[in-house]
């Protein structure tokens, strides 16, 4: 005859106890994060940002830019020097970068002209902060130029953003109105 202490019923009945209270302090321990998870996620910028749209988007120009200045490299790095085949990967890639940023980001509506020449000159600033960027790694660190391009995106998507977001994108309507704003307020 079996014990009782090791009776089906006895051991059954202890694991649904322990069970049940494993499940409560599971319960409880997730309670305590998921709080802190719901003003992590309430904090992070809405998928309509303008942010989010712009590192979307961004990434898709950088794979495009990247993709642009790989293939011209391999197809005419013997015969033009790197920096040459960046700075005529980088023509096809801002046109392209306009359209997309005009387009799906800053949603703009100014004159195409006006707009896109100072996008054209702010992608030219980035460009230099890239030749620059890459000239260091190439010839002075010793870096291969396509192993070379990668890590200045971080830098030059920054500094993109902020050219873009103040100065392409913004038409003189913008800038008076927030001229006014001011005036007002003081």
């Amino acid at each position: 005859m079996l014990h009782p202490r090791y009776s089906l019923v006895s051991d059954l009945g202890s694991y649904i106890v322990n069970t049940a209270y494993r499940k409560q302090r599971r319960s409880a321990w997730l309670y305590g994060y998921r709080e802190q998870i719901m003003v992590w996620l309430q904090r992070l910028p809405r998928l309509d940002s303008k942010k989010i749209k712009y590192l979307v988007i961004g990434g898709w120009n950088t794979l495009i830019g990247c993709a642009i200045f790989s293939g011209s490299y391999m197809l005419f790095g013997e015969h033009i020097h790197y920096l040459l085949v960046a700075i005529l990967s980088h023509l096809f890639a801002v046109l392209q970068s306009w359209l997309m940023y005009r387009k799906f980001v800053f949603h703009s509506n100014a004159p195409m002209c006006n707009e896109y020449l100072r996008f054209n000159f702010s992608s030219l600033f980035v460009l230099g902060i890239q030749l620059s960027g890459l000239w260091i790694l190439v010839d002075l660190c010793g870096f291969r130029p396509i192993l070379s391009q990668p890590p200045l995106v971080i830098l030059t998507v920054l500094i993109g953003y902020i050219a873009h977001n103040r100065f392409s994108f913004k038409s003189g309507s913008d800038d008076r109105t927030e001229n006014r704003d001011k005036l007002h307020d003081e």
